[in-house]
Order: structure tokens, then C-alpha cells, then sequence
């Protein structure tokens, strides 16, 4: 059994005092009285059993009064809250989405390193445990269990047609918003980017002259990549009119009108059996658990006879029906969203009628890639602060920090799914030279997640 920490919880504030442990401090202070519907002894006997055995307590917490509370001489950041209400809702739930409301909202300030912060969320999680020390499941998330076809376009266009400056803040320069692939953690998010691409079309086998459809072509960056390194015919499909457009400019920078082709076009409109490959990156988490039988079969209806397609997309722990702990992002960043876990996300695409063939799982590059990310972020928040709110920046702050934390932790991950749509007579095509994407230590990788890209 661990030893309970015993380091005295201290209070700040008031001249001529020298930090003793919180009770007797706190009854001799002449502090402001409260505002109505919560004592300071109240908020003390809250904090006290929640960070009673956090690791560090490298932190503050300011009260509503000015007053703060801490726990030793080093201070990463400060939780500051503006009212009790704040305070109380999220140490009387310690569901981090509470928190992560309360700062987007302003009523929850974080000063100092907003990514060590972000790490409560952790601890939150991990403190969580049945008595036999076992993490409990996230919070379940009640989500839509309908995604109509004009839904599904009011979604994507709210998050994807968002003004590009917020992406151009944390994105590569070719766009790719999805999980980089690594071949050691000090590699640069470019150099990350371009490997991952590289693998999807390894995997696919592409060959000169064959048609490739991308199911959520973001902004082309895979289009481009496959027409020009392998030769392939690509066409894209999107329901962002902003990813259309900057598809339709890079293609022609690129002199690419003859071989690369992109509409706006829902899954459900695909015509049948004109590919050859097709690939679909971190687009099934906006299709909903229950079109996943439409999505999967349109994709099947568009593939010709032993044609392969390549699903990228993140998936949740199993054991849990719903979606594990994003309440926050599915509310505020990917509306409509919806994870399955990657044993579920398989049954669906046999029941489809693939086969498949391989499964990758990369979670902890999927750390890695956000934490650059978010790193990008902070560094170019200003810039981004001239075209969207600082509400928005906050929610991305949030997005980014917390869903990094989230691949960390263990709590979702990352799978490609590499399958083959047998023949009529539900035959597969021998192909011995088709090898599974390798060259990287993944033991090593995931001791290393605490780091950042090396820039490039």
C-alpha cells in the first residue's frame, strides 16, 4: 500500500504569516468573507482528499477572494477561479471536461505552463480507481445516434470551414491533420508527415495509372503525395468548401489538373466500383456509430473486385459502448462525433464484406504529433487571435492539450486498417511484395512521448 502524502497543505496571501498546514492557518486568518454558497474551509476540505496524493503539487489554486492555496515552494501554474460555483462544480465532479468548460468559459484562468496543467487531467483519471487500484472507465457520453445527410455537412463545415488561420497556426505546411508517423521521436513534424503518407500508400500498393478515391481528402495533402511519388489518378472528396478550394489551388500549383480531382460529396453519393484503392484518414469518427454500415458499404460499393482500402481513425478503449470521456471536444470541436473501438470498427467492415489484412495501432506517434501541435499553437496564438475569438482559441488550447494527454494515458488510440474486397466468389488476390509498414521501436517511442519534434 503507497504512503499517504503528508505534505501540509499551505495558504497565501496575508502579510507577516508563515506557512504552517492548512487548519490552523486557515482559522487564525482575517480573511475576506466569501461569497455566498461556499466557505474557505468548504473549498479547503474539497482540495484537500482530491490532490492528496498527486506526485508533484507543483501548483497553486486561487480562490474566487484573492486567497491562494499550494503546496510547495515550486509553482508550474495556478488554477484561478472567479466564483465558488466554478470551484465547487468541478473538485465536487473532478471530471476534467468541467474544468476544461470553466476555462473556455473565463471562469477558470490557468497562468503559467498551460500543458503541465492540462496533465490534471491525468491525474484525475488515474485517481479515479476501484478499490483494487483499476482505472475506472471515462464518464460515458450520451451522443446522437443519428447522423442525417444534412447533419453530417453542418458538422464538418462547423469545424473544418473555420477561418485557416487556425489551422495554418498548428499545421505542417502540407496540411496534414492527422496522426504523423515517426521513425524516432526527435523527428520533425515534416519529415513525420511525409513517412506517414509514404506508408498509406505502401500499404495501398499503389501502382502507375490506377484510380484512388480519398473518403475526407482534408486539404489534398495524400491526393498530391500519391499523384506525384507514385503516379496514381486521385480523386478526393470533402464536405468542407474551404478544404475543396484549397485543394483545387495546391493541385494546380502543382500542375497536377490532368491526375488530381477533388468535389464536395457525401459518402452516400459514391458511385460503384471505379477504384482501384481507396483510403479514408480520420473520417469514420464523423460518420456515427450507427451509419457505420452505409459509410463501410459505400466505400465496398465504390472498390472494384480485390481492390484495397486503408481506414485511419481513432478508436476508444474497448468494454465501453459509447464514447469514453470526450464530452468537451465531441461538444465543441467535432460535433456529431463518435469513436467505436478498433475490434468493433473490424466487425463493421467484415460485416461490410472486407477482408482484412492488417492492423497498426499509433497512439503514441498520435501523442507525439498533437503535442507539437499544441506547441505550434502557443507559439503562433497571437497570430491566430486576429480572426477567430479568444473563446475559440481557448477551446483549441483545450483540444489539443487534452487530446495528447488522452493518447498518452492510454485512454484512446490510433488504427490503421488495411482490407481487401474479395471477389464475387469471395477470393483474394495472392500479392506476396505487400508488406505491413515497420521501422520503428514503439517500446522506445512510448518512453519518449514526453518529448517534442526536433524542428526541422
Amino acid at each position: 500500500m503507497a504512503r499517504p502524502n503528508t505534505t501540509p497543505l499551505l495558504v497565501h496571501g496575508c502579510a507577516n504569516t508563515a506557512a504552517r498546514p492548512l487548519l490552523p492557518l486557515v482559522d487564525m486568518l482575517p480573511t475576506p468573507r466569501s461569497p455566498p454558497g461556499i466557505e474557505l474551509r468548504d473549498a479547503r476540505a474539497m482540495l484537500e482528499p482530491v490532490f492528496r496524493d498527486h506526485p508533484t503539487h507543483n501548483f497553486a489554486v486561487r480562490l474566487w477572494n484573492g486567497q491562494e492555496v499550494s503546496w510547495s515552494g515550486r509553482r508550474d501554474f495556478t488554477l484561478a477561479f472567479t466564483d465558488p460555483e466554478t470551484f465547487r462544480g468541478c473538485f465536487g465532479s473532478k471530471d476534467p471536461a468541467q474544468f476544461a468548460e470553466a476555462y473556455v468559459d473565463g471562469r477558470l484562468n490557468i497562468e503559467g505552463d498551460l500543458w503541465e496543467a492540462a496533465g490534471l487531467a491525468t491525474y484525475l483519471r488515474d485517481s479515479d480507481s476501484d478499490a483494487h487500484g483499476e482505472r475506472l472507465a471515462p464518464k460515458l457520453v450520451e451522443v446522437p445516434s443519428q447522423h442525417p445527410v444534412a447533419r453530417d455537412w453542418e458538422n464538418v463545415q462547423a469545424h473544418y470551414d473555420l477561418p485557416q488561420e487556425l489551422f495554418r497556426a498548428f499545421l505542417d505546411d502540407k496540411r496534414v491533420y492527422s496522426c504523423a508517423y515517426l521513425s524516432h521521436a526527435e523527428q520533425s513534424l515534416e519529415q513525420a508527415q511525409e513517412r506517414k503518407l509514404d506508408l498509406i500508400c505502401k500499404k495501398l500498393a499503389l501502382r502507375p495509372g490506377e484510380r484512388l478515391l480519398d473518403v475526407g481528402c482534408g486539404w489534398g495533402a495524400l491526393l498530391i503525395w500519391a499523384a506525384q511519388r507514385h503516379g496514381v489518378r486521385a480523386h478526393g472528396i470533402t464536405l468542407s468548401a474551404n478544404q475543396a478550394d484549397e485543394v483545387r489551388s495546391r493541385v494546380t500549383a502543382a500542375d497536377l489538373g490532368e491526375r488530381v480531382t477533388v468535389e464536395r460529396c457525401h459518402y452516400a453519393d459514391l458511385p460503384r466500383a471505379r477504384y482501384d484503392k481507396i483510403s479514408s484518414i480520420e473520417m469514420y469518427e464523423h460518420v456515427g456509430l450507427a451509419q457505420l454500415p452505409a459509410y463501410l458499404g459505400a466505400i465496398h460499393g465504390a472498390l472494384r473486385a480485390g481492390g484495397l482500402f486503408l481506414s485511419q481513425g481513432t478508436s476508444r478503449r474497448p468494454g465501453i459502448e459509447r464514447n469514453a470521456g470526450g464530452a468537451f471536444i465531441f461538444r465543441h470541436v467535432f460535433p456529431g462525433g463518435e469513436l467505436v473501438s478498433a475490434a468493433r470498427l473490424q466487425s463493421e467492415m467484415e460485416d461490410a464484406g472486407f477482408e482484412i489484412l492488417d492492423v497498426q495501432a499509433l497512439g503514441q506517434h498520435y501523442a507525439l504529433t498533437l503535442r507539437e501541435w499544441f506547441e505550434r499553437f502557443r507559439k503562433r496564438r497571437g497570430n491566430a487571435a486576429n480572426f477567430v475569438s479568444e473563446r475559440l482559441l481557448r477551446i483549441w488550447e483545450v483540444y489539443l492539450a487534452g487530446c495528447a494527454r488522452a493518447f498518452n494515458d492510454g485512454v484512446i488510440n490510433v488504427h490503421q486498417v488495411l482490407a481487401e474486397k474479395p471477389d464475387a466468389r469471395g477470393r483474394l488476390r495472392p500479392n506476396f511484395a505487400r508488406q505491413r509498414g515497420t521501422g520503428t521501436d514503439e517500446h522506445d517511442l512510448k518512453r519518449r512521448t514526453s518529448g517534442t519534434f526536433r524542428a526541422p
